[in-house]
């Protein structure tokens, strides 16, 4: 079953592996959804001072900035998508290979610009934007989890430094999508290790877990 653990914060999410390690992948499957849903439901009640995205009417940004290398964007996209009523859009971005290998693990300043570039074309059409890491394979990995958890910290707290200014009605976060090849007690781990690292620029920011 779903155990609420909450932190400091009030809005860490943990799932309890001890009943779920005899069930099959879709059982599993079906628990991170929930999980997922159930810490959207949460972020409003722990950020309830501040102001709330609207995420109804969604669209992703798809096969661009998760891809190597990424594909070409353009303004027009978001213009285009707000006039059909959506009111959000998921940007799916894949930082692995845009990252350094050694500490501090820097992300390429150019990417990091056209990331930037990108979610601010979402804004400027009164489009909410969702930012993640997406296809990290090279991290949702049961056996490279453990040697990688530190560079995938320094690549949020870098997110969470360049994207702070931001209002919180205007952009959301998304620690990791759909993470496939890690264990649950990793998942919480690592949800445990960035929610405070996202905190301390962005304390009333909502974080989608999954």
């Amino acid at each position: 079953e779903i155990q609420k653990k909450m932190s400091d914060e009030g809005d860490i999410l943990r799932l309890s592996s001890k009943p779920r390690r005899d069930k099959t992948f879709f059982s599993r499957l079906w628990l991170g959804m929930r999980c997922h849903l159930i810490v959207a439901a949460l972020c409003a009640v722990s950020v309830s001072n501040a102001a709330k995205p609207v995420l109804r009417r969604g669209w992703n940004l798809g096969n661009t900035l998760e891809l190597y290398p990424p594909r070409q964007r353009a303004e027009w996209m978001f213009s285009d998508v707000k006039a059909q009523g959506f009111d959000w859009v998921r940007i799916p971005v894949q930082w692995d290979r845009h990252t350094g290998t050694s500490p501090p693990y820097t992300i390429d300043a150019g990417f990091l610009s056209d990331v930037n570039e990108t979610v601010h074309w979402a804004l400027q059409h009164g489009l909410v934007a969702m930012l993640n890491t997406h296809h990290e394979n090279w991290f949702d990995n049961t056996t490279l989890f453990s040697s990688n958890l530190e560079r995938f910290e320094s690549i949020w707290q870098q997110i969470a430094h360049a994207f702070s200014p931001v209002p919180d009605e205007q952009l959301v976060y998304e620690v990791l999508n759909e993470p496939n090849h890690i264990s649950i007690d990793q998942l919480n781990q690592m949800n445990g290790a960035v929610l405070p690292i996202i905190r301390a620029t962005n304390p009333t920011r909502q974080v989608h877990f999954r």
